[in-house]
């Protein structure tokens, strides 16, 4: 289902604009099985929420190993060189750690387009179908995709106080 701002910015535990930088993918064997998955390194610009990091990784599911490519419909497509606004959340990696994803996949995923006079915020590549919303409550991409990067940044704050987050100054 279509995830609200107020749920990406509840449920992230970090909100950064970041520029992947490389990645790299393996087998891995997650609670549904072994699956592809890759690790994309990125350079933090900025970070709107949570703990202030120069870098982070930041594990996607799909990839391609030796040959073999496994594709995640609605998963968020990191492309190097590519920056973008992200929701991200550490999880427990079932192996006594934790891990880095994109929150709602890629409805936590906004690549920027800078090319004009603006930075203005895109949907994800693969968004995938999602379920709409009942009642009232608009989703996300329906307020941020389109929008510059300094309304982004206002209706973050403005969804972390409610949230009873605090904006990383």
């Amino acid at each position: 289902m279509l995830m609200t701002l107020d749920e990406l910015v509840g449920f992230a535990d970090e909100v950064v604009i970041a520029t992947p930088l490389d990645r790299t993918s393996r087998w891995e064997t997650l609670p549904s099985g072994k699956r592809i998955v890759t690790y994309t390194r990125l350079s933090i610009d900025e970070t709107l929420l949570g703990t202030q990091k120069s870098e982070i990784t930041v594990r996607t599911l799909g990839g391609s190993v030796d040959n073999l490519g496994q594709v995640v419909s609605g998963e968020a497509r990191l492309i190097k060189d590519e920056r973008a606004l992200m929701f991200l959340s550490e999880i427990d990696d079932g192996a006594g750690g934790t891990v880095t994803i994109v929150t709602g996949m890629a409805q936590g995923h906004f690549p920027i387009d800078d090319t004009g006079q603006e930075p203005k915020l895109k949907a994800s590549p693969d968004r995938g179908a999602l379920l709409p919303r009942r009642g009232p409550s608009i989703s996300a991409a329906e307020l941020l995709v389109g929008e510059t990067l300094h309304t982004a940044r206002t209706r973050i704050d403005e969804s972390a106080a409610r949230n009873g987050k605090k904006r990383t100054k």
